[in-house]
């Protein structure tokens, strides 16, 4: 299904998108195994973008035995029946003596031993997810116990939980987690109208321009980015929440489809692209400069935006504008740039209907890039 003007939600699984890694500080990456953040001596590392981490953190989280051949230089981990092998600086690693193909070999790292993350808990099973907003690692076991209920009998509490014990959720998210996430909309908007997504076009400045070429691509584009930005807040608030979430079952649950367990979620908080915005358009001007802008449904508080636009050239420039909401009136919008260092006042235009308003916009913008490139 598309999305552009009738927003239907689809949305790219997270971690899908694949970026340059090289330059990002150690400390920044976080891993979790069933929710919960891996303790590690050492720090991650990536490496042509795979995540390195400490063997024995990673193979205690995942209920493993550890044992080390300092002669051969090997790992072996053991779980169950499986037993996994793995050789320092060798670029595969052997299951139950089957040979299997590594992108990056394990290494050592200031006197300790870093295993691919990716690689090691696939080998027992695990569900392996990379969310590139929050720099982390989800991890997703078989292994979390589950109670089974004879099919005749149904399940019965006669105690409340104790102040240290979490409800359990086996799907979707807890009202109270709901509602935190609705109430975090204004915050997640201006995030992502003055930040997020000015910071997407100029890191990506140079694709720009073919991701312009008609409403379709560029729409989608825009409204995945969206939809990336608020499922990076509902693993945010996951992870700090009261309700402990069974991913195991939820993944069952959703046939291990993991962004269609985020779609629901924001599609229960009204904060889906489909129930954010009208729609998208794109044009390209005689000089061969091409525009993109989409439009929410509203611009209700002081600081939201109706308008968002891009405008870019063959030749790899970009330029950030924004149809703001005028702080000193209700009948007009600032016409403003953001760069990336400072976001300009423009101008103001008076309020109309919808498709005035996206015309003048689109006329403004015009008028400032096509006067600079001359």
């Amino acid at each position: 299904m598309k999305k552009t003007n009738k927003i239907v939600a689809t949305l790219l699984a997270l971690g899908m998108v694949s970026t340059s890694m090289t330059s990002l500080a150690a400390d920044d990456i976080k891993i979790f195994v069933d929710d919960k953040q891996l303790e590690c001596l050492v720090n991650p590392i990536i490496e042509n973008e795979r995540t390195l981490v400490p063997m024995r953190a990673i193979f205690e989280a995942l209920g493993a035995k550890v044992d080390w051949d300092g002669e051969t230089r090997t790992v072996t981990a053991t779980r169950g029946d499986d037993v996994m092998k793995i050789t320092i600086d060798s670029n595969e690693l052997f299951k139950n003596d089957e040979s299997i193909a590594l992108d990056v070999p394990a290494k050592i790292v200031d006197d300790s031993t870093l295993v691919p993350v990716r690689a090691v808990s696939e080998s027992f099973d695990a569900k392996v997810s990379w969310n590139g907003e929050t720099q982390s690692v989800i991890i997703v076991t078989d292994n979390q116990p589950t109670e089974t209920v004879a099919p005749s009998e149904e399940p019965k509490s006669t105690e409340e939980p104790t102040a240290t014990e979490k409800p359990a959720k086996k799907s979707n998210i807890s009202d109270e987690d709901l509602e935190t996430l609705k109430g975090q909309k204004d915050i997640i908007r201006y995030q992502f109208e003055q930040q997020y997504l000015p910071n997407y076009v100029f890191e990506n400045k140079s694709s720009m321009y073919k991701n312009m070429m008609d409403i379709q691509t560029f729409g989608d584009l825009m409204f995945d980015q969206w939809d990336k930005l608020v499922k990076t807040k509902v693993i945010e608030i996951q992870v700090d929440s009261k309700t402990e979430y069974n991913m195991s079952e939820i993944m069952k649950e959703y046939n291990d489809d993991l962004d269609a367990y985020y779609e629901d979620i924001l599609a229960d908080a009204e904060l889906d692209a489909e129930s954010m915005f009208t729609g998208a358009t794109a044009v390209e001007s005689d000089s061969g400069v091409r525009y993109g802008i989409v439009v929410f449904k509203d611009a209700d508080s002081m600081v939201e935006c109706k308008m968002l636009g891009v405008a870019a050239t063959k030749d790899g420039k970009v330029r950030y504008f924004t149809a703001e909401n005028d702080i000193m009136t209700t009948t007009s919008w600032f016409f403003c740039e953001v760069t990336d260092t400072k976001r300009i006042d423009i101008g103001v235009f008076n309020k109309a209907d919808e498709t005035t308003d996206l015309q003048v916009f689109t006329n403004y913008m015009a008028s400032v890039v096509e006067k600079d490139n001359k």
